[in-house]
């Protein structure tokens, strides 16, 4: 008789319920010599949004005060994200702040901030 397969407590698959776009920047060089950054899709992944609504703080940028949003995204495990990479989602463009595994090492936290609303 074959075992059943075993549910796992720690399991959170379910919970990545919003699609968000990884892009990562792509330098070339233009006909004058120059240097061109453009974004790339890296891809489009699955992930659990957790709005760090305590950890927003208003921020000065130009002499005018804005919020500043922060926002950790958890994907399955990715090795190509780095804090160069920036996330999409609904929109709007998130910087990252910083990147951890999950103590399983199935999933990556993604701490980021929002840029451009």
């Amino acid at each position: 008789m074959d075992s059943p397969t075993k549910y796992r407590k720690n399991e959170r698959v379910g919970r990545l319920d919003e699609r968000v776009t990884l892009q990562g920047v792509s330098e070339s060089t233009n006909t004058y010599g120059e240097r061109v950054e453009t974004w790339i899709t890296l891809a489009e992944v699955w992930a659990r949004l957790d709005y760090n609504i305590s950890k927003s703080r208003e921020v000065e940028e130009g002499g005018q005060e804005s919020a500043q949003q922060s926002i950790n995204f958890t994907v399955r495990r990715r090795t190509d994200v780095n804090e160069i990479t920036r996330v999409l989602h609904s929109g709007r463009i998130y910087d990252i702040e910083a990147i951890a595994q999950s103590n399983d090492g199935q999933y990556t936290v993604i701490k980021t901030k929002l840029v451009k609303p």
